[in-house]
């Protein structure tokens, strides 16, 4: 198992670049690190930024993701920053 804890993000000139990585890391066997990619192509045609909804995960076909969103296994991390989602008393998210 890899002991990388967060992705490792891939910005490729075109989505042709990008395809052909997709496809040499479908070759890996017993790929376990999160890999995943956008283009300067698509990032210039939606006018968007690395934090939006650009990046493919390799080996996986669920569509496009925020960087915020891509996997990572760092349990350390979670239980020293958590993700606070209740409301506070004002309604506004803690």
């Amino acid at each position: 198992m890899s002991t990388w804890a967060w992705p490792v993000l891939f910005h490729l000139p075109s989505a042709r670049r990008e395809a052909n990585l997709h496809h040499r890391l479908a070759a890996v066997v017993g790929l376990e690190t999160v890999i995943a990619t956008t283009t300067a192509e698509l990032r210039t045609a939606l006018g968007a930024s690395p934090a939006d909804q650009v990046w493919q995960l390799a080996g996986r076909s669920t569509g496009r993701h925020r960087l915020i969103d891509l996997p990572y296994t760092d349990t350390h991390h979670d239980d020293e920053f958590p993700t606070h989602t209740t409301p506070s008393p004002d309604g506004r998210t803690a």
